[in-house]
């Protein structure tokens, strides 16, 4: 018996054909010719698997249709079956700057969105857009004779950055002073890079307390967020922000530049950010995801930002709730390092709850989060699993299951109808409608971990032990043959489940 491994999942096989179909076109001439046009092969599996109790041919059948959806947050915020958001104002794209320079740290694989909280940004205009605002360095002030200029051949936003130019030790550039709160905690943050590999320093000084902080930092030739927490002391009254080149000789260039009174970074915001709409999508069309079993999947990075969140960060909702706590649905949140899923089955209480505290999940890396919600066929119970980064880390049992219409809000890094904002980094989400298993979870994490995205859906990677090791493995199609019952039992017809995939890339033909 052979096997076959769909998105990391292993299903055995009774009968597996191979076939390469060729792509392009036979054609005759006039005088008899045969004209070929070979531009290529596809591979095609056409198989059936061994007699299935109903609920397993259910998960095979959805695995080769590629059922449920994802959203890669690399380029837009479109999922790949093409929903679209419904509301969304609190969100930002993370990944390429405007001059196509990547930006290190803010992402996993190839890109996230930032969903953030309400903040306002206390630097004047012309220091946070990096000079975009005036086109010159006003409200910029020159360290130890560094020359400063407003530059458009580097930039992280909009056309142009404040550019560096160290001649000697200590030279730098920094902002005037702003007024703060004393015995308060403020986070400083901005976009930089350099025009070689090079080590430059940051420094926050305060009016009484002098320096606050001077760190330095190991600046690269690509875009790289920087941010800095201090606590002001008792007596100051206003905050300095200096960049500067201990070393003497290096140019860098400055851009999206923040000063918060929280006491962690959100996303950039020019001026203020109110608190409004998260990223949301139209619940109707997301729905059917979870009527029976789900799995929720998506890579975060969250901050501990406790001042301004409550100590709650939301990463995922799909809930029946419009402001308040939900009846029914699914959370899933950070709290003060702690991963939080809980399910509601129709009262106002948890039914299902899963936790883990073994590590700090709010250090800013990203982590992989799994929530795998499944029924035991013929109890009447239901299991709810947490997996973080590809392993099972707590597990609940319950009776009570969520109403197969009740979600109403489907929320990404927010819950509650945006009553709440998670101020995290989220990529590659996935919901499926119907519960992974340990097998897929290990291989999601491990093949994330390479560098290879989620399969955008209803595309799957396929494996086997007749299809030679492919890295990353070869994209699939697929859709559901014929169901032969075979077998009558207690829990319904064992069946077996034909189907065919074709692989998504075209092999062109070798010269």
């Amino acid at each position: 018996m052979s096997m076959i491994k769909i998105s990391g999942r292993t299903i055995s096989v009774a009968k597996l054909d191979e076939a390469q179909p060729e792509v392009g076109s036979r054609k005759q001439a006039v005088d008899g010719t045969i004209l070929i046009e070979r531009i290529g092969h596809l591979r095609k599996w056409t198989g059936k698997t061994p007699a299935l109790s109903p609920d397993q041919a259910d998960v095979v059948r959805k695995l080769v249709r590629g059922d449920g959806d994802t959203w890669p947050f690399s380029a837009d915020i479109w999922s790949s079956k093409g929903l679209n958001d419904e509301a969304g104002t609190q969100f930002t794209l993370e990944g390429d700057g405007d001059d196509d320079v990547a930006v290190t740290n803010a992402y996993a694989m190839a890109g996230s969105v930032y969903i953030s909280a309400a903040s306002v940004n206390l630097f004047s205009a012309n220091v946070r857009t990096g000079t975009d605002t005036s086109s010159d360095t006003t409200d910029w002030v020159s360290v130890s004779g560094a020359t400063l200029s407003s530059d458009t051949s580097a930039y992280w936003q909009g056309s142009r950055s404040l550019k560096v130019v160290s001649l000697g030790a200590n030279d730098g550039a920094e902002t005037p002073a702003i007024a703060i709160s004393a015995s308060t905690a403020y986070t400083c943050s901005f976009y930089i890079r350099s025009a070689v590999a090079a080590t430059l320093s940051v420094e926050l000084e305060g009016d009484v307390s002098g320096s606050l902080l001077d760190d330095t930092f190991a600046a690269t030739t690509e875009w790289m967020r920087v941010v800095k927490t201090v606590e002001t002391a008792p007596g100051d009254s206003d905050l300095t922000l200096r960049i500067y080149d201990a070393a003497g000789g290096e140019t860098f260039y400055v851009d999206g530049v923040q000063m918060e009174e929280l006491d962690a970074a959100t996303a950039w915001v020019n001026g203020t950010r109110a608190a409004d709409d998260s990223l949301t999508y139209p619940a109707a069309k997301v729905r059917p995801l979870f009527k029976n079993d789900f799995t929720v999947q998506c890579w975060f990075a969250v901050h501990d930002n406790s001042s301004f969140s409550g100590a709650d960060q939301p990463l995922f909702a799909a809930t029946n709730s419009e402001g308040s706590a939900p009846t029914e649905g699914i959370e899933i949140y950070e709290s003060s390092g702690e991963v939080i899923a809980t399910v509601y089955g129709g009262d106002g209480t948890p039914d299902l709850s899963v936790s883990d505290s073994s590590a700090a999940w709010n250090d800013g890396a990203f982590h992989l989060v799994t929530v795998v919600l499944k029924r035991t066929p013929g109890t009447g119970e239901f299991n709810l699993t947490l997996y973080l980064d590809g392993t099972s880390v707590d597990t609940d049992n319950g009776t009570e299951f969520p109403a197969k219409d009740a979600v109403s809000i489907f929320e990404v890094g927010s819950w509650r109808d945006g009553a709440l904002q998670g101020n995290c980094k989220i990529e590659d989400l996935m919901v499926l409608p119907y519960a992974a298993n340990a097998e897929q979870v290990t291989y999601w994490y491990a093949q994330s971990g390479g560098g290879a995205p989620m399969s955008a859906l209803p595309k799957v990677y396929v494996q086997g032990d007749f299809i030679p090791d492919d890295d990353p493995p070869p994209l699939a199609v697929g859709q559901v043959g014929l169901a032969d019952y075979v077998a009558a039992a207690g829990s319904g017809n064992y069946r077996e489940v034909g189907f065919e995939l074709m692989e998504a890339a075209l092999t062109p033909v070798s010269p």
